[in-house]
């Protein structure tokens, strides 16, 4: 799934001079540390989400997708002012998210393209092995993918940090440069893979965490990061 411009629309929003991003984070009941995250690219839950579009009177499907959502008129808004009309089709709007995100169990994260929800597996802590055949693939706008919890904080400049819930495609090769979900020692691990003939290196994105290579036939590519979700 891509959300391609989201940042971009948040961004938009931000700089129409309404609200300072301390003060639109203040009255979202978020830090400005997580507002800076929803600017880099990091999709808010659904909650935030709402409370976001509608301090800027903007639809949530508009801001994940760039597209106003089809609204349907109902008899109800004929003695409604176009602001209150447009109050009750943003809160409708987050119901029918919401609605579809509680019809689902706790081992699911729903997330959002245009007009459908998808609903993507999560798998176990990253710091144990994850057999490629325990993962469930989904066909859809995100087939073959699943959702691992990160732990620990050498992808913290890449944006991904501890307990954060990550979204990978299941695929077993992945391009010099490629952030991958890899098997080695028995263990799994989110790194920046690189290649070069019989030996390949892992790349943190934290200068804490020195570059480790491997032989080839040590590692075992899982899946190729595709975006960070707002972690549980």
């Amino acid at each position: 799934m891509s959300f391609d411009g989201f940042s971009d629309r948040l961004k938009s929003v931000l700089n129409s001079g309404k609200y300072t991003q301390k003060e639109a984070a203040e009255k979202i009941n978020i830090s400005e540390y997580s507002f800076t995250k929803y600017l880099n690219g990091r999709i808010p839950q659904t909650e935030i989400l709402y409370k976001i579009a509608r301090l800027y009177n903007k639809s949530m499907e508009w801001l994940l997708t760039g597209k106003d959502p089809i609204v349907s008129k109902s008899i109800i808004t004929d003695n409604l002012t176009d602001e209150e009309s447009d109050e009750l089709n943003l809160f409708i709007e987050f119901l029918r998210y919401k609605r579809n995100i509680n019809s689902q169990d706790n081992n699911h994260v729903a997330t959002v393209k245009e007009d459908a929800i998808t609903y993507i597996p999560i798998l176990g802590d990253i710091d144990k092995w994850i057999p490629i055949e325990s993962i469930k693939t989904y066909d859809g706008y995100l087939p073959n993918s699943f959702i691992i919890r990160a732990n620990g904080d050498s992808m913290i400049d890449a944006n991904i940090s501890n307990d954060d819930l990550v979204i990978f495609k299941v695929q077993p090769m992945v391009e010099n440069g490629d952030i991958a979900l890899i098997n080695v020692n028995d263990k799994s691990t989110i790194r920046y893979f690189y290649q070069n003939g019989e030996e390949c290196e892992l790349r943190s994105a934290n200068s804490s965490y020195p570059p480790v290579k491997y032989p080839v036939d040590e590692i075992n590519i899982i899946g190729k990061f595709v975006q960070v979700l707002e972690h549980k």
